[in-house]
């Protein structure tokens, strides 16, 4: 096998992939990333969260630490029902199924020029799901220039009979029996989360005091 492998650069690049997927998945876990003896990261643990609140602040905490403290967030917090009737295998018919989406996403004006980090998990399982990239666009709407692609870790959290894994050996690929309620969900998801980061905006704006003018 490792006449297969390539570069040590694009090794670690692979390594460092997957790793950033387990540590955004699992924040309440630390982690130290060392490559030829130095440093690369040294993520602390974050206290267990046993409210969804406290769970996107770890997520937050997390991602700033990859990435940046700089880049501006909004969380997101969302539930919905999806109808949906199918037989199990017990033969008991199952009706309406509820989904929550939950995480993290760029503010508007914040972009990539690629989808590399679109983070998506599906019962804390990353997936990739072509569905989900075009949801997260439409949600943003006129948000993004042309080109340009929101970063986010969103958590999708769905009963596992709705979700097929079953489209790559490595189980990476998912598809969805309900794809436009899915799909549906998540982009209302994104819309009602950057709603309420422009009102939180509004409310922060300091207001000036009107001008009272002078009697002639």
């Amino acid at each position: 096998r490792r006449k297969f492998l390539r570069s040590e650069e694009t090794e670690r690049s692979h390594i460092q992939h997957y790793l950033t997927l387990v540590v955004l998945a699992y924040p309440h876990i630390a982690c130290t990333f060392v490559q030829d003896g130095r440093i690369l990261w040294q993520l602390p643990s974050a206290a267990a969260a046993q409210s969804k609140e406290n769970q996107i602040h770890a997520l937050e905490v997390r991602f700033a630490s990859l990435y940046s403290p700089d880049i501006q967030l909004g969380p997101v917090d969302f539930t919905a029902h999806i109808q949906d009737r199918f037989v199990d295998e017990d033969g008991t018919v199952e009706g309406p199924e509820m989904v929550s989406i939950w995480g993290i996403i760029g503010a508007p004006g914040v972009s990539r020029s690629s989808r590399d980090d679109q983070h998506l998990f599906v019962n804390r399982r990353p997936v990739e799901n072509r569905g989900l990239n075009f949801a997260l666009v439409e949600g943003y709407h006129t948000m993004l220039m042309k080109g340009r692609f929101p970063l986010c870790c969103l958590f999708l959290e769905i009963n596992p009979a709705l979700v097929d894994v079953n489209i790559h050996p490595a189980k990476r690929e998912v598809k969805f029996r309900q794809e436009q309620s899915i799909r549906k969900v998540v982009t209302e998801a994104v819309r009602e989360a950057l709603l309420k980061h422009h009102q939180r905006q509004e409310q922060a704006r300091p207001a000036f005091p009107k001008i009272q003018k002078q009697p002639a």
